[in-house]
């Protein structure tokens, strides 16, 4: 195995982890979503410890509440009356997972009053940890969904653009290199503005990762086709047909398979990149103002 395979094959294994961990983010995030914690706004990252204030040394990580300071919003101290230990498999806000199985176990918690905030909380005390493994479903569902349209679309004309060529494959190209020089951004601003002020969040979803998709089929389309020129007058191919075998056909037992090696670049390709527009898109406010995304989770939207 080369370089490049271990490499391809290490950040799809990133992205296999990213996904299963989105996925089962019900059972990672130790709180709900949209759990309020109104005494604990904009509250930092809670700190675990082995060592209490009196020295005593404990295998197992605990945590201290969160006091605020009177009289200085945001400011916090820890009450290191009591320690809380970090349970595992602890049972808490119920969750589903892709929708369909129903449970209420997570990894890790504590007992209240204590929190765990592994990122620290917004606001409206949310956990940011959580909020954002929820918030990364959506987000997450949207890339693979652009990534699988553009993917698919770009498969299917770049190997009719190479196989057959001529006119064919001027028009394709020309259409593709129109597709590269058009700024996605702009498009998403153009579709808006000729759509209702308010969407639903269904059809927002499916409008943002069908433009994505479309947009982005012109790369894997060019990629494709030149593997299919390249596949066309390899010696097998050329054996293949000198026995008699009919072009029409050719792309099916002979070029097609050369294809398949460059699916994992493509895909690494297209999957985070289309994430990364759908992510930004619902940042800026332009299309999905009424679901929780990724970004706001962290940083607030703004204005603009």
């Amino acid at each position: 195995m080369n370089a490049t395979a271990r490499r391809v094959r290490l950040w799809l294994g990133l992205l296999t982890m990213l996904y299963a961990a989105v996925l089962f983010a019900g059972v990672i995030a130790p709180y709900a979503p949209d759990a309020q914690n109104r005494t604990l706004p904009f509250a930092p990252p809670t700190r675990l410890h082995f060592v209490e204030a009196t020295g005593r040394v404990h295998l197992r990580p605990f945590v201290y509440p969160l006091v605020s300071r009177p009289g200085d919003f945001g400011a916090y101290t820890e009450d290191r009356t009591d320690p809380y230990p970090v349970r595992f498999l602890v049972r808490g806000a119920p969750y589903r997972i892709a929708g369909l199985v129903v449970g209420d176990r997570h990894v890790f918690g504590v007992a209240e009053p204590a929190k765990l905030f592994l990122f620290g909380s917004d606001q409206y005390g949310r956990d940011l940890f959580s909020r954002l493994l929820f918030g990364g479903q959506i987000s997450l569902v949207a890339g693979v969904l652009a990534a699988g349209l553009a993917l698919g679309v770009g498969v299917l004309l770049g190997a009719i653009a190479g196989f057959y060529g001529g006119w064919t494959d001027e028009a394709v190209m020309r259409i593709a290199e129109v597709f590269l020089a058009l700024p996605w951004l702009y498009l998403l601003f153009a579709v808006r503005s000729i759509l209702p002020l308010h969407l639903d969040p269904a059809r927002a979803f499916l409008l943002v990762a069908t433009v994505i998709g479309v947009v982005g089929w012109a790369r894997p389309a060019r990629l494709i086709r030149a593997m299919v020129l390249s596949a066309k007058v390899r010696e097998h191919v050329l054996a293949a047909r000198a026995f008699g075998a009919a072009v029409d056909v050719a792309p099916s037992p002979h070029t097609e398979p050369a294809n398949y090696t460059g699916s994992p670049d493509v895909t690494l390709h297209v999957v985070p990149k289309s994430g990364h527009c759908h992510n930004f898109a619902s940042h800026r406010g332009q299309l999905w103002d009424r679901i929780a995304r990724w970004v706001s989770t962290v940083v607030p939207a703004r204005s603009g």
